[in-house]
């Protein structure tokens, strides 16, 4: 948006003392490194190295299907998820309608927040 900075500084990883809370994006955490000019310092590498690693054990994993007409509710900050790759039908009716919605106490009422 206009007048918003290029890149958003906020830690990928943080622990208030009983929880550990994120804002896990591979991708998005490359391209800000990038965008804004930096290098990833060891520590920092070493943490996302670490979540990737749980990420990628199978035995703490759970997978399931969406069926028409259910709702899933994520706190994003509290848990590590991930979509399967998916292809839409062909015809209109084998087409998925996904909803997004975002709810804050704080930040603005964008994506990124």
């Amino acid at each position: 948006m206009a007048g918003e900075a290029d890149v958003l500084r906020a830690p990928a990883l943080s622990f208030d003392g009983e929880r550990l809370h994120g804002r896990y994006s591979l991708n998005k955490i490359g391209v800000g490194y990038r965008k804004a000019g930096a290098a990833m310092d060891d520590r920092g590498r070493k943490a996302l190295d670490t979540v990737v690693g749980l990420i990628e054990r199978e035995q703490l994993a759970c997978s399931f299907l969406i069926e028409p007409g259910q709702v899933q509710y994520l706190n994003n900050l509290e848990g590590l998820h991930h979509r399967a790759d998916y292809t839409d039908g062909s015809h209109p009716q084998q087409r998925r309608y996904m909803l997004r919605m975002w709810f804050r106490h704080q930040g603005t009422p964008f994506f990124d927040g």
